[in-house]
């Protein structure tokens, strides 16, 4: 199935799709760890699943054309380590940040009361939601900056263009607008995410 949307889309285009659907997947685990929801849980998983495999079936193509074929191989070698690398080291940096006191939460639940239960458990998610929603912030910022610099760069070309017309200020206006639409839906999601912090 992924081969049919990347004809449609390219392999660049494509990378962006998956990274997307992995990234609307993620934010899905944030209600349902607030509302401990199994089957959104499940539907999260299976968004990002969908994104993982339309980003993989775009990357490792693309990888092989972006140079001479004779290191292709290399290039996808070089790829595959640091997949590995990065799916070895993540849940260890989150684990030591987020689940650093995993033992004694789990000693606490099996003393507690259905109450305290709940409570123990609302307390950790809105922690886990937090750095999500930090990193998310950080994130948004890091686009805003990348958009100023585009979109500064793309005027002064436009302005110190010796055949500047109708058409290239047509094609700077879409793109500033597209990148603006971007910015508008990620703060969008941002301001959702704000009731969960609480």
């Amino acid at each position: 199935p992924s081969s049919f949307i990347l004809q449609k889309t390219g392999f660049k285009k494509g990378m962006m799709l998956g990274l997307l659907l992995m990234a609307v997947g993620a934010l899905f685990f944030i209600p349902a760890a607030m509302w401990r929801i199994y089957d959104m849980f499940l539907a999260g998983l299976f968004i990002i699943g969908t994104g993982l495999s339309v980003l993989q079936t775009a990357s490792n193509p693309y990888i092989t054309i972006i140079g001479p074929i004779e290191s292709a191989a290399r290039r996808i070698s070089i790829m595959g380590i640091c997949n590995k690398v990065a799916g070895v080291l993540a849940p260890i940096i989150l684990g030591v940040i987020i689940l650093s006191d995993a033992d004694l939460l789990e000693q606490q639940l099996l003393l507690a009361d259905k109450q305290q239960k709940v409570a123990m458990l609302h307390e950790l998610a809105s922690r886990v939601i937090k750095q999500a929603c930090y990193s998310f912030r950080l994130w948004c910022w890091v686009l805003l900056h990348c958009f100023y610099m585009y979109v500064s760069k793309c005027w002064q070309a436009t302005l110190l263009a010796p055949s500047a017309n109708r058409k290239t200020y047509r094609f700077l206006k879409q793109k500033i607008l597209l990148h603006i639409r971007l910015l508008l839906w990620w703060w969008a999601i941002l301001l959702a995410l704000l009731p969960f912090q609480n």
